[in-house]
């Protein structure tokens, strides 16, 4: 799906001068890569413009990680067994399978297996069962809501 071309935001910006730091370019160089997609200032970029600048900048050297974690004062565990365990004990209560998990895990993190996460990553997919379980049972307070409503009616 191709992107849309409207004017990119501030993040998007940021990254086009972080970029241009890192490699080292003059303005002079940087003025002729936006040249060449047709504008002359980033405040002018549209998204597919962004992504051919975006290229320009990865082949000459340039690579965005993105953000790094951070980990937000909470001590892993010397090993991944409580961590599996938690997602086990997830599980069994939801009645979800394995393979749920190992699909989060390859949309996560590329993995196939959510046995073979680290423990930074084992965090984060219990995280997500865990606002899963919420939102499911959020969800099902309201049905029954509704169920005791209209048996009132």
């Amino acid at each position: 799906m191709a992107r849309q071309a409207s004017l990119i935001g501030n993040r998007e910006k940021a990254l086009i001068h972080v970029a241009k730091q890192k490699l080292g370019l003059s303005d002079e160089d940087y003025r002729a890569i936006l040249a060449s997609v047709g504008v002359s200032s980033s405040k002018e970029l549209n998204h597919v413009q962004l992504d051919e600048v975006m290229r320009r900048f990865h082949s000459g050297g340039f690579s965005y990680g993105g953000r790094k974690t951070v980990n937000r004062g909470r001590k892993a565990p010397a090993d991944k067994a409580p961590l599996l365990g938690k997602i086990g004990a997830i599980l069994a209560d939801t009645g979800l399978t394995d393979a749920y998990v190992n699909a989060m895990a390859v949309r996560m993190f590329g993995v196939q297996s959510y046995q073979w996460l680290d423990v930074e990553q084992l965090w984060k997919v219990a995280a997500a069962l865990s606002i899963y379980v919420k939102r499911k049972a959020k969800k099902g307070s309201r049905e029954d809501a509704k169920a005791a409503k209209k048996e009132t009616h």
